[in-house]
């Protein structure tokens, strides 16, 4: 259940994801303990990305002469939406290797304990590459900025010395609001930006650099029926929900830019791929991760995409959303519907079962 509290601070802007390990898996020298963390295992190239629990602003508009859309629409309040509160740390580890359940261990200040009592279990799975993900949370971490993590693999049950171990993940800086999409997204209005447009299922895909990033993460999805549009939206190096999964790879920096097809630079990985069809809308989720595993930045609201819910007691007043995502047109670029007389301009383009805003058709009191 998402958590409310009053817009009183700035939003933390961003959380954290790291870069894959550089420890070889094919050594034939077995490392027990770790020297990085004393922790024995193997290290392997399995990814956790950890980041704090941030806010999203959601706002809330009134609109008593006209329906969404209208000039006349003001802005009633804005309220902070969180997944948990302030202090929780998320955690999300890749795995690739055979374990079959992870263990989350936190340091605490003089070695790695156990987060929890229980084995993580794979919330996701990409048979595409033979990798699971796991999450955890933790909601009384070491105070800021000392909160380090790392996660073990069990394999048939049993922690050994070669159980895989990932990299350490650290918090050390607060995440920002700061990926803007520099493609072409082939949507009505779209301003021409780097590169060919998506002329078919090879997506071509560009996003701006992010100071301090070792690498990037980025899915192609479109949302499951049933999804939890609110849940999802909010910053995670991939939507783990109900979601169709098209493409996900991690690019190590300074690639900015990629292809679908496109060779993968040294250290890429694709995690799933699926063929993209035609005339159809994606949404783009971008995160940056830096050296310590931590995810520092996601999609800004410029150029970003919203979504709009009605209240259901007051039908004059909706909610305005950011979906967590860019979203994309492939084939030809998409038209732009003519207004109805009670809307100045197009609404945008719909996500299959959701309908996306862009900010140029939001309302002049979020623009």
């Amino acid at each position: 259940m998402l958590r409310l509290t009053a817009r009183s601070r700035a939003p933390l802007a961003g959380i954290a994801l790291l870069a894959a390990l550089a420890a070889s898996s094919c050594s034939s020298k077995k490392i027990v303990v770790d020297p990085s963390t004393g922790i024995e295992g193997m290290p392997s190239a399995s990814q956790l990305v950890v980041y704090p629990d941030v806010p999203l602003t959601t706002y809330t508009l009134d609109d008593v002469l006209r329906p969404i859309c209208s000039e006349d629409d003001t802005l009633a309040a804005k309220v902070e939406e969180r997944q948990a509160d302030a202090a929780t740390v998320h955690g999300v580890i890749f795995d690739y290797t055979p374990a079959g359940a992870y263990q989350a261990l936190r340091d605490d200040g003089s070695s790695f304990r156990a987060l929890k009592d229980y084995l993580l279990q794979p919330v996701k799975r990409w048979p595409f590459s033979q990798t699971d993900a796991f999450e955890f949370l933790d909601p009384r971490p070491q105070p800021f900025p000392f909160q380090a993590y790392v996660g073990r693999g069990v394999v048939e049950g049993v922690i050994t010395p070669d159980s895989p171990i990932t990299n350490l993940g650290r918090i050390t800086v607060q995440p920002t609001a700061s990926i803007t999409y520099t493609g072409r997204t082939n949507l009505c209005g779209d301003v021409p930006g780097v590169g060919e447009a998506p002329p078919d299922s090879l997506l071509p895909m560009a996003w701006s650099a992010v100071p301090g990033a070792a690498g990037y993460w980025v899915h192609v999805y479109q949302f499951a029926t049933g999804a939890d549009y609110f849940d999802s939206r909010f910053p995670s190096p991939a939507s783990l929900g109900r979601t169709v999964d098209y493409f996900m790879a991690f690019f190590p920096a300074p690639a900015t830019a990629y292809k679908i097809g496109d060779p993968l630079p040294p250290g890429g990985r694709i995690i799933t791929r699926k063929t993209l069809f035609n005339n159809t809308d994606y949404a783009v989720r971008i995160t940056a991760v830096n050296t310590e595993g931590q995810l520092i930045a996601y999609p800004s609201e410029a150029g970003h995409s919203f979504f709009v819910t009605r209240d259901p007691d007051l039908e004059t007043r909706y909610y305005v959303r950011t979906l967590g995502a860019f979203v994309v047109h492939t084939g030809r670029p998409a038209a732009c519907p003519p207004p109805p007389p009670t809307c100045p301009r197009p609404l945008g383009t719909a996500l299959p079962n959701v309908k996306v805003f862009s900010v140029d058709a939001l309302p002049l009191a979020l623009r």
